[in-house]
């Protein structure tokens, strides 16, 4: 059906939609009463997400699970970079239920340039003084190897560290095999859910980034004040139950 050299018009995937509705209108027609209609509507993206497989399981298409989150990065980019993302040229990770969240790490933009626009959006008093969140490029030393280029990731999403990684030193997981965010993919995650929900991360806890300053400190960040987003250091055998790292799922080519 893509091979198609024509495409089809406005007025045929109407007519389309319209055909679809109908026949789902008529396969539910007298099967729910009122309450249980109004429990179904409660959650229309789940009806909709769901339509939207077994319709294209129906008519054969291919759906990206990624769709979404590309289409919500792609604004977050071209607002506060005013950049076009190129997807064809960056691979992205499978999609797993447990890493429902998608990033867009570019190659040419440093942590300084996150955090240039980080408070140009949201004001200079956002970000906190020190020279960690200031320019956090300036303390890392060491952190973990990531792609050469642009790439992507995907993690749970969550406001707060992983419940599974909590309590863990940087020693704990420095080498357990896993990948966990480094300092600009954590300002990426941090800035882009502030961009589109208004919260921000780490209000209770603290993200422990897989990297570490000269003097073996290591790096994470955390909400400060309620509204400031800050870089901080720890000891990297510091160990707290709000405390953890939060575990990446890079693509299989990256």
């Amino acid at each position: 059906m893509n091979n198609a050299k024509i495409p089809a018009t406005g007025a045929q995937y109407a007519r389309l939609g319209l055909t679809i509705s109908n026949g789902v209108i008529n396969a539910i027609d007298g099967h729910f009463n009122l309450g249980e209609m109004q429990q179904i509507l409660g959650d229309e993206k789940l009806v909709e997400n769901a339509t939207a497989k077994i319709v294209a399981k129906l008519l054969a298409i291919e759906i990206d699970p990624w769709a979404d989150q590309k289409k919500k990065i792609e604004r977050f980019y071209k607002s506060n970079f005013n950049h076009i993302i190129d997807w064809s040229t960056t691979t992205l990770p499978e999609y797993d239920k447990k890493f429902p969240r998608l990033e867009y790490v570019h190659a040419g933009f440093n942590c300084k340039r996150y955090i240039t626009a980080y408070k140009k959006k949201f004001g200079d008093d956002k970000v906190s003084s020190n020279s960690y969140s200031q320019n956090p490029d300036n303390a890392i030393d060491t952190q973990q190897d990531r792609p050469k280029g642009n790439y992507c990731f995907a993690w749970a999403g969550t406001i707060e560290p992983d419940t599974e990684h909590l309590n863990k030193s940087y020693d704990d997981f420095c080498n357990d095999g896993n990948d966990y965010m480094i300092p600009k993919e954590g300002i990426i995650a941090a800035f882009r859910e502030r961009f589109e929900t208004g919260n921000m991360l780490d209000v209770k806890g603290l993200t422990r980034f897989h990297a570490l300053d000269s003097d073996g400190y290591a790096l994470g960040m955390l909400c400060y004040d309620y509204d400031r987003f800050n870089v901080c250091l720890g000891l990297r055998v510091n160990r707290y139950p709000v405390h953890g790292p939060r575990q990446l799922k890079l693509s299989k080519t990256a």
